[in-house]
């Protein structure tokens, strides 16, 4: 479950392209010499322009092309990180994410904002977004025959309420020199507390390069 997630989120960024906290333990220094918060790891490649960590006992994923890590391999729950230079290099974070939502749903059904708000990213004024949203796993092209929709009407409303998987979602956008980066923490809804505050200290820490 954990790969679909992961790919769901590629596939969505993708469409997008056109467009201090408390640590456990000491810092630690790598030999690039970079300081690493005690009790985290650091899990985005030296070729991007910034430095997210993660709880050291997440597993850092990045066959999808993604800078992810994931909580375990019994729970599906992700931290996700994109960024994309903008054509538009005067479009702010509210804006990209107008555009964002609107592709999500595209993806996702019965998407519910919980919380809309703004925070700090990196030391930069951002978008901070909590929502809600279930995947059913199958195409949301509803072309066809007017008679085959009318028959599978009835089915069809059946399979949305009953075969998707409820996600919840936290979502922070910031808009900086020209290109927008967005970090997401993806969870079963379900499960969306049991990790969020390891989210929160990912937030906390993350730095741009100077």
């Amino acid at each position: 479950m954990k790969k679909l997630t992961a790919i769901f989120l590629v596939l969505l960024l993708s469409l997008s392209f056109v467009l201090t906290g408390c640590s456990k333990g000491k810092d630690i220094i790598t030999d690039d010499g970079v300081a690493v918060p005690g009790g985290m790891q650091l899990i985005s490649p030296s070729t991007v322009d910034y430095y997210l960590f993660v709880s050291e006992d997440w597993k850092a994923d990045i066959s999808t092309g993604v800078v992810t890590a994931y909580r375990s391999d019994t729970d599906p729950t992700n931290i996700c990180m994109m960024s994309f230079g903008l054509k538009d290099m005067t479009m702010t974070y509210s804006e990209y994410w107008d555009s964002y939502e609107d592709q999500f749903k595209a993806i996702y059904n019965n998407f519910e904002m919980v919380e809309e708000s703004e925070t700090i990213l990196g030391g930069n004024t951002a978008g901070k977004y909590v929502y809600t949203a279930t995947f059913f796993g199958g195409s949301s092209d509803t072309t066809g025959a007017e008679s085959e929709e009318t028959e599978t009407a009835d089915t069809a409303e059946t399979d949305k309420t009953s075969g998707g998987v409820d996600y919840k979602f936290m979502t922070i956008v910031v808009v900086k020199n020209g290109s927008v980066y967005i970090l997401t923490y993806t969870a079963l809804a379900s499960a969306y507390d049991n990790n969020v505050s390891d989210f929160t200290e990912a937030v906390k820490n993350f730095r741009f390069k100077d």
